[in-house]
């Protein structure tokens, strides 16, 4: 397209275009800012996913032998691949990923834009809406990873939108835009198919009354993109889907029970919508009870919900690409003040959008207020739901709804570069003794790669609850070289499965002087101390 063209349509943009540009400039400047700012060692999926990243990226450079529809066995490829590509221009960086989660998260703005009006034709809502989504505390946090929800819901709006696009398959261009995003979200993530259930019955009568071979030729092009991955890793994606449906030790041990039927409506009020914004979507539920587009949009909702209720394993992220359809029904009774003129109900809006603001510089760069330093919160315990926090500035429980950047220095790349001296010719296995949240075997994995030590595989008993007995322990220890050991704790005990295991690893590590040597000890910034063991075994 010529430059001249792009200028000529740049100003036909009305207001709200113009506004969603700034809108996505500022999330773009703001996670410029905040990824260069942390400096600490990524978390355990993120650090996880880059790896992955990294793998393909080798496999595109062509120094690596695994066949590429294996190097990603557990997680749908989509998201590293596309990494990967961006690697493959600017170089192996491991903040490649956060930049590309970035772009996502701007397209996620841009197709909820879109979608909302190709919908309902009205601007005002579709820019308060993408407005109001884009200053939810957990969707600005996930956007700043390597993480799989934000492409996932970017790809699952622009999908909607280019299906709504077609016309029920009528139209040629938009039917395959739509069948490309369609397989690029199946293949974002495992999960994606329960999002579009809903979506899709509503369009179901128009899709019938397509042509049969258009709607063949759709469904033949979807299987053919993505059915190869899922056939190929199928008892990968079996095993995974097993443990992936474990819950947490911190999650709701019965499913059918109150706290875990009312588990994702505490996430909502205290970390998705927090309880003031929570307030504005109760009512706007009760004052959009008989439009049709809320019907459409919470049944999706609600759907999401039920089938996720149904997981053991319990996660804020998965309710994510439902937050925008909140959003939408949020901003709709005052975007219809706003046309009626009715300006004194609709300053409300503004008010709500100055709270999730000022919450927005507090929580990612700890201003005017750093709730590291402050650490306030204020909670009232509701019946069925519990605590509810009316202030959250709390040192711990803000990490849960935007973690600002952290600076502090963590050992990682020294551990790397003592255990790459120490192994010799022994086998390259490092036996992991910590699971903590800048500690754990995905980050160390990340550093040993972009260290040049591939070769070394950092590894915990994730999939073993207790060893049985004392010889299944050994065993288990003698496939090691060194072992990594942690001194006080392990990390959060509400989300690390194989405690008991660590614990039982720990006790034998440190009381067998005669098979694990210490070798060096490391200060870590939460005060506590891991050591370096040889294994003589």
């Amino acid at each position: 397209m010529k430059v001249q063209t792009i200028v000529q349509r740049v100003k036909q943009f009305d207001i709200f275009d113009r506004m969603m540009i700034v809108l996505c400039l500022f999330h773009g400047i703001a996670n410029t800012i905040w990824i260069n700012l942390n400096t600490a060692p990524l978390p355990w999926d993120q650090a996880g996913h880059t790896v992955v990243a990294l793998k393909f990226y080798e496999y595109i450079n062509g120094t690596s032998q695994e066949s590429i529809a294996q190097i990603s066995q557990q997680y749908a490829p989509f998201v590293h691949f596309t990494t990967a590509l961006v690697m493959s221009l600017v170089g192996p960086n491991p903040l490649v990923g956060s930049y590309v989660t970035t772009a996502f998260f701007i397209a996620c703005l841009v197709f909820l834009y879109l979608y909302i009006v190709e919908l309902t034709h009205d601007k005002t809502l579709a820019f308060m809406s993408s407005l109001l989504f884009s200053l939810l505390p957990p969707v600005y946090a996930a956007s700043r990873w390597l993480l799989l929800d934000i492409p996932l819901t970017a790809l699952f709006l622009s999908s909607l939108f280019f299906l709504e696009k077609s016309n029920g398959l009528t139209h040629k261009k938009y039917s395959i835009l739509f069948t490309v995003f369609l397989s690029a979200t199946l293949l974002a993530k495992e999960q994606a198919i329960v999002y579009f259930i809903i979506p899709l019955m509503f369009k179901a009568k128009q899709l019938l009354r397509a042509n049969k071979k258009t709607l063949l030729a759709f469904g033949a092009a979807v299987l053919l993109v993505v059915s190869p991955w899922y056939l190929v890793n199928a008892s990968a994606i079996s095993q995974f889907v097993q443990f992936f449906y474990t819950g947490e030790p911190g999650d709701p041990q019965q499913v059918l029970s109150a706290e875990s039927i009312f588990y994702y409506l505490y996430i909502l009020i205290n970390f998705s919508f927090t309880l003031f914004g929570f307030l504005f979507l109760l009512f706007a539920l009760y004052w959009t009870r008989y439009v049709k587009l809320t019907a459409r949009l919470l049944l999706t909702v609600l759907f999401t919900y039920v089938v996720f209720t149904f997981v053991h394993n319990k996660d804020s992220r998965y309710i994510l690409p439902i937050l925008p359809f909140l959003a939408v029904i949020v901003a709709y009774p005052f975007a219809t003040f706003i046309k009626q003129r009715l300006f004194f109900p609709a300053f409300l809006f503004p008010l709500l959008i100055s709270y999730y603001l000022l919450y927005f510089f507090m929580l990612s760069f700890g201003f005017p207020l750093d709730p590291t330093v402050v650490n306030y919160q204020r909670a009232i315990k509701v019946p069925v739901v519990g605590w509810i926090d009316y202030v959250n500035l709390g040192k711990d429980t803000s990490f849960y709804l935007a973690p600002r950047y952290n600076q502090e220095a963590w050992p990682n790349d020294t551990i790397v570069e003592d255990v790459y001296a120490s192994l010799e010719q022994r086998r390259p296995h490092v036996l992991v003794v910590v699971d903590k949240r800048h500690l754990n075997t995905g980050n160390l994995q990340l550093a040993a790669n972009l260290a040049g030590y591939g070769h070394i595989h950092f590894e915990s008993p994730y999939s073993t609850d207790r060893f049985e007995d004392y010889p299944a322990l050994e065993r288990y220890v003698a496939y090691f070289s060194m072992a990594l050991v942690v001194d006080q704790s392990f990390g959060p005990a509400d989300a690390i499965r194989h405690a008991e295991a660590l614990t039982q690893l720990k006790e034998y590590m440190q009381s067998r002087s005669d098979v694990s040597q210490p070798l060096r000890e490391y200060q870590l910034p939460d005060g506590d101390t891991v050591t370096l063991y040889n294994i003589t075994m």
